[in-house]
């Protein structure tokens, strides 16, 4: 036999093989209006709207909570080197750091911190905790602001303003704040009587 006609004949034979294009709708039509038909609708417990509903409000309330929680950690005087929520303020107080471009923005945030600082190591002397690492930041956090104060922008007028609050800061001695009266009110250390 030929090759050339065993070839033609095997192409006639792969082509009557294959069913027609015509034939192949037809046949899809009416198979997926059987399928349409049968369809069972899903009971598959993770599929339900109940259950997208309370996935979801579950994740929204995550994310709420962990806001509140880094706000709570970043705002209170409490939240101090003993404390769980520690980690979470340094980390919330870096980036603030990092976020501040200006040399008169950095100032500002490290007297800020150092006002932060120095209220928890308040609370620390009031509850008789340890405020050695307390202090060890103040003294690190004065030591960046010095470094700061040098590369500030004089032509701006607010400078100026800065400038003698850093220096106030920065010539503050280093023996550290003293509790407030409003602190010692609400502790529950008692008072001394033969105090007057």
């Amino acid at each position: 036999m030929n090759s050339w006609l065993f070839r033609a004949r095997l192409r006639l034979a792969r082509r009557r093989a294959v069913p027609s294009r015509p034939f192949r709708r037809r046949l899809w039509g009416r198979l997926s209006a059987t399928l349409q038909a049968r369809r069972v609708p899903s009971s598959v417990w993770y599929r339900t709207r109940g259950f997208r509903l309370a996935i979801s409000s579950f994740s929204s309330l995550a994310v709420c909570a962990s806001f509140a929680t880094g706000a709570y950690a970043y705002a209170s005087p409490t939240v101090g080197p003993d404390s769980i929520l520690y980690p979470v303020k340094r980390q919330i107080e870096t980036v603030e750091e990092r976020l501040q471009r200006t040399p008169n923005a950095k100032a500002e945030f490290y007297l800020k911190t150092i006002r932060k600082r120095e209220s928890e190591a308040v609370v620390e002397r009031i509850e008789h905790k340890s405020t050695r690492m307390t202090e060890a930041e103040i003294k690190s956090l004065k030591t960046r602001l010095r470094t700061v104060s040098a590369k500030l922008d004089r032509d701006d007028p607010a400078t100026a303003d800065l400038e003698v609050r850093i220096r106030r800061r920065l010539e503050k001695p280093d023996r550290g704040p003293r509790p407030d009266a409003t602190l010692l009110k609400s502790s529950s250390v008692p008072k001394d009587r033969n105090r007057r």
